[in-house]
C-alpha cells in the first residue's frame, strides 16, 4: 500500500516545467525499481511509475515548449519498452490498451504523446498521420471505445478544425460526435469530448451569423430580391401577352408577340438561374 502511494502521487507541476523535478522523480523510481528486482509484483508496478511518469514528462515538456525534453522522454520510454519486451520474452496474445499492465497501453500512450509533440513543434502533417495510424485499427462509431481511443477522436476533430483541412460536416461526423456520443458518463473524457463539440458547433454558428450580417451578404440578399421581383414581373407579362396572343386575329401581330414571347422565355430562363445562386 505504501510503494503504491508512493509511485502513484503525481507530480504537480502546473504553471511551469522544472525538468530537474520531473528527472529526480524518475531517477528515485528507478532506484527503486532496482533495489526491489526480486519482487516481480514491485517491479511490474515500478516499471508501470517510471513509463507514466515519462509519459508525464514528455506532455509537460511539450505543454511548455520544451521539445527537446519531450523528444528525449520519449525515446527513453521508447528503448525502456523495448528492453522490457525483450527481457520478458514479452509476446501479448490479446491487444488490450486499456490495461496498464501490457505493452499496447504504454505503445498507445507513447505514440499520442509523439504525435502532441509533432503538433505543438509545427510538424502538423506528420502529427496528422500520426493519429490517423492510431485510428486504424478500431470502428471510430464504436460504443465501447476507452478514454484513450476519445481523446484520440477529439484531438483529432480539434486539429481538423485547427487546420480547415476538412469540412465541418466530416469533423462532426466522424470525430467530434463519435467522441461525445460513445464518451461515458460522469467522466472527464465526456466533459472534454462534448465540450469539443460544443464549442466547435458553436463557432460554425458564430461564422454564419457573420456571413449573414455582413455588408456583403446583405448586398446579395438585395440583389436576390430585386431578381425575384423582376423574374416575378417577367412572368406575369408573358402571361398577359400569351393571353393576348390567343385572343388575337391580326397574323402579323400576333407574329410578332409570339416571337417577343419566345425572347422573354430565354429571360425568365437567365432570371431563375440567376435566383438560385
Amino acid at each position: 500500500g505504501t510503494l503504491y502511494a508512493l509511485v502513484s502521487s503525481p507530480v504537480r507541476c502546473i504553471d511551469e516545467f522544472d525538468d530537474l523535478v520531473f528527472a529526480s522523480r524518475e531517477a528515485w523510481l528507478r532506484s527503486a525499481r532496482d533495489a526491489l528486482s526480486d519482487n516481480v509484483a514491485s517491479k511490474q508496478l515500478l516499471d508501470q511509475a517510471i513509463w507514466a511518469q515519462i509519459i508525464k514528462t514528455a506532455e509537460m515538456a511539450t505543454r511548455f515548449g520544451k521539445f527537446g525534453a519531450a523528444t528525449s522522454a520519449i525515446a527513453r520510454l521508447q528503448t525502456d519498452l523495448r528492453c522490457h519486451a525483450v527481457g520478458e520474452n514479452h509476446q501479448e496474445e490479446k491487444v488490450d490498451i486499456d490495461d496498464p499492465t501490457g505493452h499496447a497501453h504504454w505503445e498507445w500512450r507513447m505514440n499520442l504523446a509523439s504525435a502532441k509533440l509533432l503538433w505543438a513543434s509545427g510538424r502538423n502533417e506528420e502529427a496528422w498521420r500520426r493519429i490517423q495510424h492510431m485510428m486504424t485499427s478500431w470502428d471510430t462509431n464504436s460504443a465501447n471505445l476507452n478514454s484513450m481511443q476519445l481523446e484520440v477522436l477529439c484531438l483529432a476533430g480539434t486539429w481538423a478544425v485547427e487546420t480547415r483541412s476538412l469540412v465541418s460536416s466530416t469533423i462532426i461526423h466522424d470525430y467530434l460526435r463519435p467522441a461525445a456520443k460513445n464518451a461515458p458518463d460522469r467522466d472527464a473524457s465526456a466533459a472534454t469530448a462534448h465540450f469539443a463539440l460544443g464549442e466547435y458547433v458553436a463557432r460554425l454558428y458564430m461564422d454564419a451569423i457573420g456571413r449573414f450580417e455582413s455588408a456583403d451578404w446583405q448586398e446579395r440578399e438585395r440583389v436576390a430580391a430585386e431578381r425575384q421581383k423582376e423574374l416575378s414581373d417577367c412572368k406575369k407579362h408573358k402571361r398577359d401577352l400569351e393571353l393576348e396572343v390567343k385572343n388575337m386575329r391580326d397574323p402579323i401581330k400576333s407574329a410578332r408577340l409570339e416571337n417577343l414571347i419566345k425572347n422573354m422565355k430565354k429571360s425568365i430562363c437567365h432570371l431563375e438561374r440567376e435566383v438560385k445562386k
